[in-house]
């Protein structure tokens, strides 16, 4: 269980499908904890997943596969650690691609079939990985950063609200 509480959510991370404003470096959340809570939940529990935790290499073109949630979509299709994913459905990881592989995001649900172009051991294969849903333990490690914002920004919220 440790080691998935480490993953990450790599639907987070391919291909930059999942653009969440709450990630932005300047975003300021203006809903209360319970709404942002919410919120989030339901997008991350709506939004397809793998279960690998990747880095980019080489020149933004590759992702190399670090780490494999046990069970999950990716380890059952037989994507490996070292493998390194260099397209999805096709598309390849370039500058001049970057709106096709937007466009993914709209199909990017639990259930929907998703073909990942992957180099091992120098060879390159095409690997079939069924998005599944984010398990709740992983979905808490993501939101769990944000939600110590609102700790630290609510009491001052309510404390302005309470003063005579």
């Amino acid at each position: 269980m440790n080691g998935k509480l480490t993953i990450g959510v790599i639907g987070l991370t391919l291909g930059c499908l999942l653009l969440f404003p709450v990630f932005a470096n300047d975003y300021k959340c203006t809903a209360t904890t319970q709404e942002c809570l919410d919120k989030m939940v339901s997008h991350y529990r709506a939004t397809g997943w793998i279960g690998v935790s990747v880095d980019w290499v080489e020149d933004g073109t590759q992702m190399e596969v670090h780490e494999i949630v046990p069970d999950g979509p990716a380890f059952q299709a037989g994507i490996q650690v070292g493998d390194r994913i260099i397209a999805m459905n096709d598309i390849t990881f370039r500058p001049e691609n970057k709106g096709k592989l937007g466009e993914l995001k709209k199909n990017k649900k639990p259930g929907v079939r998703f073909f990942f172009t992957v180099l091992r051991k120098g060879k390159a294969r095409k690997i079939a990985v069924t998005l599944g849903r984010m398990p709740d333990d992983i979905i808490a490690t993501a939101i769990g950063p944000h939600m110590l914002e609102h700790v630290v920004a609510e009491p001052a919220k309510t404390a302005n609200n309470h003063r005579p």
